[in-house]
């Protein structure tokens, strides 16, 4: 009888581990950076990402590239970033094009409820850069309502700055404005809907229409700009 030969060992080759690329880290850092779990990230996103999304996103597997803009903008509101934000700080380009810089000209910011009585708006809560060209009758006013919290384009978070044109206050369906309602000011948009003229809000969850004429127009949103400042809600 042949002698049994003990198995020959395989020889062990080194394990290949793909390096996490740099934009993938700076999410990760993002997010613990905020104290969210990777399941709270995604629920941050109204349901655009999941948990399984997010952990892939975080080491590459998925590329930030790779995701439509919609779920993009999901993942940098839930990063408390604008889409602008995560294109910077990621180093990737997500086809958003930055807004050019601001001249040196300042201008107050009030809160949204100065907005009722603009020629008296009280004390400031900061000053912004404002570009040439500005309205001449402009009140820069803190969105300290969440009627205007959605994912579209055109969406007003909490804390971001409106910049109200007091001279334009013949409303057009579409357009974001800031009216008075029942003694307070609110951001809205104009809408022609089946019962009728209303000023609507994205979040509808929370904030019902508005018969059109119920409300006093103040002003017209021309331009929002990104840079939070605490709310009283926050």
């Amino acid at each position: 009888m042949m002698p049994t030969m003990p198995p020959t060992p395989r020889p062990r080759g080194r394990t290949t581990t793909r390096p996490i690329p740099h934009w993938a880290s700076v999410l990760r850092a993002r997010r613990t950076a905020l104290g969210l779990a990777q399941d709270e990230l995604a629920a941050r996103s109204a349901g655009l990402l999941s948990q399984g999304t997010v952990s892939n996103l975080e080491v590459g597997k998925v590329h930030l590239g790779d995701l439509a803009l919609t779920r993009a903008a999901a993942l940098a509101r839930a990063l408390d970033w604008t889409l602008t934000d995560l294109q910077t700080h990621t180093g990737l380009d997500l086809g958003v094009t930055p807004i050019a810089p601001l001249s040196r000209r300042t201008a107050d910011v009030y809160p949204l409820q100065a907005a009722l009585t603009p020629q008296r708006p009280g004390l400031p809560l900061t000053t912004e850069f404002i570009e040439d060209g500005a309205p001449t009758q402009l009140l820069i006013v803190r969105a300290d309502t969440d009627e205007l919290d959605g994912l579209s384009g055109a969406s007003i978070r909490p804390g971001e700055h409106a910049y109200l044109d007091l001279h334009d206050t013949d409303p057009r369906p579409g357009y974001v404005y800031a009216i008075e309602h029942a003694g307070h000011a609110h951001l809205r948009r104009y809408q022609r809907t089946p019962l009728g003229d209303a000023w609507t809000a994205e979040n509808r969850a929370r904030h019902a229409d508005l018969p059109a004429h119920h409300a006093r127009v103040i002003g017209r949103v021309t331009r929002v700009t990104s840079r939070r400042e605490p709310t009283a809600q926050e």
